[in-house]
């Protein structure tokens, strides 16, 4: 069994959703879109800038739970009354408009500092020790959720992954389970000089694994497509809401009066109107 199992949209709702807690993040969802630049005349329209801290505030506050402080922790956001916790990612499809049959997401870290655990990735690379590698990160993972859900008395840990794609962002949800961390392996047919593929972590069609030694991380890789197509997702669409238009400001600010209306109509656009 992989450490990540995907929950069906469906599952989502009903499990996390309270029913307010779609108008709280859409909520958030314009204050942040509100914020984003006009186009000027001759731009072309770019994705929603978000970050992975207004995502972290989006869950904290629609399903009331506690923020954890930052730093390097294996969870973002928990409940004190239902026992979980929750590491929220950001990831993105960088071509959305590609015409592959399959989508794939740029990678989100799972775990980093490996000296923590006295791993030396140059060393174990050069020796083509693949796995020492993981079996070392087995060990470093397991301690760090052990003595996570020990110090919040947890007894479920979620994974809330963010995905942009285009206009729209996209929800998935997977439940990690820490007792199937002891069975990842290697992929073999995923090993180089520079990188190991890890196999367990998640169903192959739903993403991939690596471990790199350049970035002393080891990475996880969506599917946008398969995710997608089996009804993973809760998806929110930017268009729908609220699109940028082509405005030159300087012109705007030079009448005041105009200037002030033009605020009004957009506010009014993402909070009033909709």
């Amino acid at each position: 069994m992989p450490i990540l199992k995907f929950l069906p949209a469906t599952e989502i709702e009903t499990k996390f959703f309270r029913p307010k807690t779609k108008d709280v993040i859409e909520y958030l969802l314009k204050k942040m879109l509100f914020s984003q630049p006009e186009l000027g005349i001759d731009d072309k329209p770019q994705s929603v800038q978000i970050t992975k801290e207004f995502l972290e505030s989006w869950i904290a506050q629609g399903l009331n739970l506690r923020k954890i402080a930052s730093g390097n922790y294996p969870i973002d956001v928990y409940s004190e009354t239902g026992y979980y916790g929750i590491d929220v990612k950001f990831m993105s499809v960088s071509n959305p408009l590609s015409k592959s049959k399959e989508l794939m997401t740029n990678e989100s870290s799972l775990l980093q500092n490996f000296k923590e655990g006295g791993i030396d990735l140059d060393m174990n690379f050069s020796q083509k020790q693949s796995d020492v590698i993981l079996n070392k990160w087995k060990i470093l993972l397991t301690q760090k959720m052990k003595r996570v859900t020990d110090i919040h008395s947890l007894k479920n840990i979620y994974y809330f992954l963010f995905v942009r794609c285009g206009h729209n962002i996209n929800l998935a949800v997977a439940s990690f389970d820490p007792s199937q961390i002891i069975d990842l392996s290697i992929n073999q047919d995923k090993v180089t000089n520079t990188s190991i593929g890890v196999s367990g972590f998640l169903e192959s069609k739903y993403g991939n694994v690596k471990i790199y030694k350049s970035k002393k991380r080891m990475e996880l890789r969506v599917n946008y497509t398969k995710l997608n197509s089996d009804k993973k997702f809760i998806t929110w669409d930017f268009n729908k809401i609220y699109t940028p238009k082509q405005v030159n400001l300087l012109e705007q600010v030079e009448n005041l009066s105009q200037f002030k209306k033009y605020i009004t109509t957009e506010f009014n656009n993402l909070f009033i109107d909709n």
